[in-house]
């Protein structure tokens, strides 16, 4: 990872984006660091790499898809995911991550540490999180014509 590293969740919980190498390690640590992680386990799965664009000297663009489980720590919760990364590589050095996920499950995950492992019903709130997200990407970009 390059000390400057941008790594944004566009359909987080809150939009989040970190910026530096600390910061993002500080932010892993959170979730799934070993021993101050929410989880108790955690495995990375069924990863698929393709590469968008290759050949340039000055930077890459690579996608990722990969599966992810864990159980929290404090009740058992399982907690199953997947995502989608696009990373560009400069020099060999991960500049931009950007990973996309559903927060629906992370937002249960989060809740089910307030509730013994039960959660709440919050999807239905998160699902129209990321409608609104999605229709504002759509609508700022010209490309895209719904009408």
């Amino acid at each position: 990872m390059a000390d400057d590293i941008v790594y944004e969740m566009p359909f987080g919980l809150q939009g989040d984006r970190v910026q530096g190498k600390e910061n993002l390690i500080q932010l892993l640590e959170q979730f799934i660091g070993k021993e101050n992680g929410m989880y108790s386990t955690w495995d990375i799965f069924n990863i698929r790499v393709y590469a968008a664009r290759e050949g340039e000297v000055e930077q890459e663009i690579v996608f990722a898809e990969m599966d992810s489980r864990g159980i929290v720590k404090q009740n058992g919760y399982k907690y199953t995911q997947s995502y989608i990364s696009l990373l560009h590589i400069i020099d060999g050095w991960i500049t931009l991550w950007r990973e996309y996920f559903n927060p629906i499950h992370l937002q249960n995950a989060l809740d089910s540490l307030n509730t013994g492992g039960k959660t709440a019903a919050t999807e239905l709130g998160a699902e129209v999180r990321v409608v609104r997200a999605a229709e504002a990407a759509i609508a700022s970009n010209p490309m895209c014509n719904l009408h």
